[in-house]
């Protein structure tokens, strides 16, 4: 502090630093002087050099909003913090942009085609009507109103809930959101059901009308039944998965997609067998409308439980072996969620009845049928009818794609026995003017089959 004469008036000049910057400021008493420079001394003790640096209306700012935080239950520490963590504001983008670039990066990551068509019908459900809603503004009670209001299964409103859950994991990933708020929303409650099973005889019937009616069929419904395959597996098998001992499901074609390998019962063995010889397609082609005439040939197409092939293996498994790792390495599941689903569901002397269910010739099968349900008995032309359309590829089968030669006669004779064709409808098939002539040849009574027929 410096004492200055100007015009006969006495001043105190006070020189210091500030924002890099000297500066200088006048004072008309020596008093004023002194109280400015024990209150910058005071302010950069308690505050440091900075708190001098700054504005008084910065200083203001900074009480009010130190007053807000107080009032929320933060401290300025904390809500730097925070801040420092969650970093800028995330940009407004519209839900309808996330969707589009969240189906986008699941096709990307090679998701099954069934489970994408799935998630994008989910996910359109979702953004209807709030497409061009900035994604930040979505809330959880309206998430929450659009589970509800729909009238879903508790089952079904999981799964919706589930589709929109990651949706907004995907969105807080790529900093779309600061939150996952669809977390926040309660799931529906299930009810502690059993899985609903075939019973023993409706297995019976359900794969002796299917060897009798869709031959073609067969070799899907036995790795389901007798397998424990799951059906959307079984349908992109191919007869090269099956080996000697094992039944190979790989990667690319199982659920989990993780390669398994299943093995074969000699009960699973020997219905292969008889689907191969018949015949039987892998994988199967308009596998659902010929099934549900299978199953309604059988009686058991209405209150067919929800994947009712797949969980009666595992349960008749379970009772009969008493070892759920075992079970749950057969199907690809956990210990934990087959023995919390399937203990004690069915009792061992009905497991040993389901794994003694075995093929048999045509009349056997339909006197099972009409034994199994007296009163409710197939006609027989019913039964017959699925066969009557002899296949190339089943008459391929016959002759081992060219491998065997048989004579006329004993080619009649399979048909008959193994597809039910009457006598001259199987003498039609293989006439020389029949629709198979350009795959037949016969020389001295003999026939042989060309798959490729002109070379």
């Amino acid at each position: 502090m410096q004492k200055n004469f100007d015009h006969s008036k006495d001043r105190y000049r006070v020189s210091f630093q500030e924002n890099g910057k000297q500066h200088r400021k006048f004072f008309r008493t020596e008093i004023e002087a002194d109280d400015f420079i024990r209150t910058r001394k005071e302010d950069v003790r308690e505050f440091g050099i900075h708190w001098r640096t700054w504005t008084p209306r910065e200083r203001a700012e900074i009480f009010l909003e130190m007053e807000r935080l107080q009032k929320l239950g933060w401290t300025l520490r904390a809500a730097v913090n925070f801040i420092e963590k969650q970093g800028k504001e995330p940009p407004a983008v519209r839900l309808g942009i996330v969707a589009r670039d969240f189906l986008n990066a699941k096709q990307a990551a090679a998701c099954s085609p069934r489970y994408l068509a799935r998630l994008r019908a989910s996910i359109a459900h979702f953004i209807t009507g709030r497409r061009d809603k900035p994604i930040a503004e979505v809330t959880p009670a309206e998430i929450r109103e659009y589970i509800s209001r729909n009238g879903w299964a508790p089952r079904t409103a999981r799964g919706y809930l589930g589709d929109v859950q990651t949706l907004f994991a995907f969105a807080l990933r790529n900093r779309y959101c600061r939150e996952n708020i669809a977390e926040a929303v309660d799931k529906p409650r299930l009810e502690d059901r059993p899985p609903g099973i075939l019973t023993v005889p409706q297995s019976a019937a359900l794969i002796h009308t299917c060897h009798l009616a869709e031959p073609s069929l067969l070799a899907t419904v036995a790795l389901c039944l007798f397998g424990g395959i799951r059906p959307e597996e079984s349908q992109r098998l191919e007869w090269a998965n099956i080996g000697p001992e094992f039944i190979e499901i790989p990667g690319a074609k199982a659920k989990t997609r993780r390669r398994r390998l299943v093995p074969i019962t000699p009960q699973l063995r020997a219905w292969l067998e008889v689907a191969h010889k018949a015949g039987s397609e892998l994988p199967a082609r308009n596998f659902p409308n010929k099934f549900n005439r299978v199953r309604r040939l059988a009686k058991v197409l209405d209150g067919w439980p929800h994947d009712a092939m797949r969980h009666s293996f595992a349960s008749y498994h379970l009772a009969k072996h008493r070892n759920e790792n075992e079970t749950a390495m057969v199907m690809g599941n956990s210990p934990q969620m087959l023995f919390s689903h399937y203990r004690e569901l069915v009792r061992p002397d009905e497991a040993a009845k389901f794994f003694s269910i075995m093929p048999c010739d045509r009349a056997d099968a339909v006197n099972k049928l009409e034994s199994l349900q007296p009163g409710k008995s197939q006609s027989r032309a019913a039964l017959n009818r699925g066969n009557r359309a002899l296949t190339k590829n089943a008459l391929g089968t016959l002759f081992q794609q060219g491998v065997r030669m048989l004579p006329r006669s004993e080619v009649i004779r399979e048909l008959c026995d193994v597809h039910g064709l009457s006598p001259s409808t199987a003498f039609t098939a293989i006439s020389p003017q029949g629709r198979f002539r350009e795959h037949l040849r016969e020389k001295d009574g003999v026939l042989s089959w060309n798959p490729f027929p002109g070379k």
